[in-house]
Parts: structure tokens; sequence; C-alpha cells
């Protein structure tokens, strides 16, 4: 099966779209006071927390979707962003028991 069939690919697209509106509305809200309300702000940090934790329910079914979910992990990571507090935990216990979590 390929990462292109893989569910997890799915729930990395959702978590990417959900910070690029955060952050969109995050950089709009610097350069344009008003632009964004901080409840709109936090809504959107709301949401892509959920999506943060979604990346972990949903189980890669392939190789090349583990692999995916670790890079897009890493890269979150080094692009200098942070995931939810516990969210790492819960990430490696997900990659050591694969496939048979």
């Amino acid at each position: 099966m390929g990462s292109f069939e893989d569910p997890v690919m799915a729930a990395i697209e959702a978590h990417r779209a959900s910070h690029a509106r955060y952050r969109d509305a995050l950089s709009a809200a610097e350069t344009a006071p008003g632009a964004a309300s901080r409840s709109e702000l936090d809504r959107l940090h709301a949401a892509v927390d959920a999506a943060a934790w979604a990346l972990l329910e949903v189980r890669p079914v392939s190789p090349e979707g583990l692999m995916a979910l670790a890079t897009y992990a890493g890269d979150v990571v080094a692009a200098g962003n942070e995931w939810p507090a516990g969210w790492d935990q819960r990430f490696y216990a997900v990659i050591v028991r694969w496939p048979d979590d």
C-alpha cells in the first residue's frame, strides 16, 4: 500500500492546513491590529491543537505513512513550532508500537 493511500496523509494535510490558517491570522494580527480578534486567534490555535492530537488517532497503515508522520513531526519542530504539551510522549508511543498499536 503506498503512502497516498495511507489515512495518516489526510491527517497530516488537515494539521498543515489548520496551522496555516492560524499562522496567517496571527501574521495579519501582527501587521494590522484588529485584523483578528484574540478569541478568533484562540479558536484557531485550539483547532491546530485538535488537529495535532488527531494525527495520533489515525494509525499509519504503511511504512510510508509512518515515515511521513515522523518526518512531518520533525519538520514542524524544525520550523520553530511546538506540539501541544504531552503530544511528544504519545507520538513516541505511536512510533514504537507500530504496526501493532
